[in-house]
């Protein structure tokens, strides 16, 4: 049993439809899949970016499988074992975005995303 809590604004920015989707479903169903026992789900909204962040209260994720993401290369030493979070990383990247992970306490992950009005996506 898994409690979901969301808190969620309403911004309209110009950015890359399907990535934001598969970045944000892609968070989502990590937390879904290691999550003890809540999940939230905030998007704000500031100037010109929202912030999506998603929190669990899971054990987190193991520093060696974040160092290739948050890095943006793998080698035979560090690497990640699935799809999942490169999937997330290639995501923002195709947005231009930020990802960042928090993983103290449970694992938070935020994705910032610019609006890209001034650009041609």
């Amino acid at each position: 049993d898994i409690t979901v809590t969301t808190d969620l604004s309403d911004p309209t920015l110009r950015t890359h439809e399907v990535a934001v989707q598969i970045a944000v479903e892609s968070a989502l169903e990590n937390a879904l899949e290691h999550a003890d026992s809540y999940i939230s789900v905030t998007l704000e909204h500031e100037a010109n970016r929202a912030i999506v962040t998603i929190e669990d209260d899971g054990p987190g994720i193991p520093d060696e499988q974040l160092t290739p993401i948050e890095a943006g290369t793998e080698t035979n030493l560090r690497h990640a074992r699935g799809l999942g979070l490169w999937l997330l990383r290639w995501s923002v990247d195709t947005f231009n975005g930020h990802l960042s992970f928090e993983t103290t306490d449970g694992t938070t992950v935020e994705i910032v995303i610019p609006d890209q009005e001034q650009s041609d996506q």
